[in-house]
């Protein structure tokens, strides 16, 4: 998956989120901070979380999150990254050899 894409799709998320509150948020870079910012609660990204692998296909693994994961630039580098996506056999009842 190309992080590009999903770099855009964060941010426009954003956007969406900060018409909605009617709230100024600036210029959103790689750095922004998505918690920190105030833009987001932990169920907003959570949320977020949720648009971004209904969007995309695929199931990020929590797990091991670091600051910088909670950032734009972060999380669409986790997201982009195959490694970082859990193990969808893993977590699904039956699935387990």
């Amino acid at each position: 998956m190309h992080g590009q894409k999903v770099r855009e799709f964060i941010i426009k998320y954003l956007e969406n989120v900060a018409t909605k509150r009617d709230a100024k948020i600036g210029v959103i870079n790689d750095s922004f901070d998505l918690v920190e910012s105030g833009i987001l609660d932990s169920m907003g990204f959570v949320a977020l979380i949720g648009s971004l692998e209904c969007e995309f296909g695929l199931q990020l693994d929590l797990t091991d999150m670091d600051l910088e994961d909670l950032t734009v630039g972060g999380l669409a580098r986790r997201a982009a990254s195959p490694d970082k996506q859990a193990d969808v056999s893993e977590t699904l009842p039956g699935t387990h050899s």
